[in-house]
């Protein structure tokens, strides 16, 4: 991603946060809502930002904190008190490296017993024969009591196929998390059959797992012509 084409795209919504005074005349005080539960995609990853920033709608846009979104691209952000201006820098001469382990060769003598399990970062795509999935992102919310799973399914044959959400667990650290019963949590998308070509982004809610876990997998449950098939997919923070 050219990070500092991102930025300047973001910053054109987010500096109406710390600017919503000037853009409708100054120091004139309008009446928006807190809306906490917008999430920010940022290079698959989704994340929300904390209370103390939450994004706002007025007047039928969303304005959101040019802070938090800028430190999210690796921007340096700074308020010039004296100038009422917001600074936004991205340091070129920084160089950032993200460097992902895919595969581990091990060599063994025969006889040893090697767990040959993979947990890749997020986000992470598994093709089947049927559709292609992707873990986009992995969030716990205190609060809430809940950790919520973000994933998009795309059918890439014929026959409708469906998610089917109340048979899906997610296992973490050998443990066990059936889907939430709570039904306000569920996400109606998956109710619906995918079709042929059809991309569909959801989630899967599940209690509230430990904050310092450290491998995951999730069975995907789908059913194609009344038959249920299981998917799993590892992955970690």
């Amino acid at each position: 991603m050219k990070i500092k084409s991102a930025v300047f795209g973001f910053i054109a919504g987010a500096l109406c946060t710390a600017t919503i005074g000037t853009a409708i005349g100054a120091d004139t005080v309008v009446v928006g809502t807190l809306k906490p539960d917008i999430g920010f995609k940022i290079d698959g990853e989704v994340s929300y930002a904390p209370k103390s920033m939450s994004p706002i709608n007025y007047n039928g846009y969303t304005y959101v904190p040019v802070r938090y979104i800028g430190e999210m691209l690796g921007c340096n952000v700074e308020w010039n008190a004296y100038g009422n201006m917001v600074i936004v820098d991205y340091p070129e001469d920084k160089i950032k490296e993200v460097v992902r382990e895919v595969e581990k060769i091990v060599y063994v003598d025969k006889g040893d017993s090697v767990d040959g399990t993979v947990y890749s970062e997020l986000p992470v795509t598994k093709r089947t024969s049927d559709f292609e999935v992707t873990l986009t992102g992995f969030i716990r919310s205190k609060d809430a009591n809940k950790s919520t799973l973000y994933l998009t399914i795309e059918n890439k044959q014929s026959e409708n196929i469906q998610l089917d959400q109340d048979e899906c667990v997610l296992t973490v650290d050998g443990e066990k998390y059936e889907i939430t019963s709570r039904n306000s949590l569920l996400d109606a998308k998956w109710y619906n059959n995918i079709k042929k070509d059809d991309k569909v982004e959801g989630y899967l809610t599940f209690e509230l797992v430990p904050e310092d876990y450290k491998e995951m997998s999730i069975d995907l449950v789908t059913v194609k012509a009344g038959e249920k098939t299981t998917t799993t997919i590892n992955f970690t923070k």
